[in-house]
């Protein structure tokens, strides 16, 4: 099974992203933003069974 989380560490390289993280860029806090991420990846993996139901019928 594959997450947001990854496929986004991998398009996006901390090493890449990091000089656009400063101070005035910023609109939520760390942690808001891990739980964004978090919240993607249950919705994704929902709407994988989702579909995966719907195939069975």
């Amino acid at each position: 099974m594959w997450s947001v989380g990854r496929i986004l560490r991998q398009e996006y390289p901390k090493e890449l992203i990091q000089p656009e993280i400063k101070p005035e860029n910023r609109t939520d806090t760390i942690e808001q933003l891990a739980q964004n991420v978090e919240a993607v990846e249950k919705q994704v993996q929902l709407m994988g069974i989702g579909m995966s139901q719907n195939h069975k019928r």
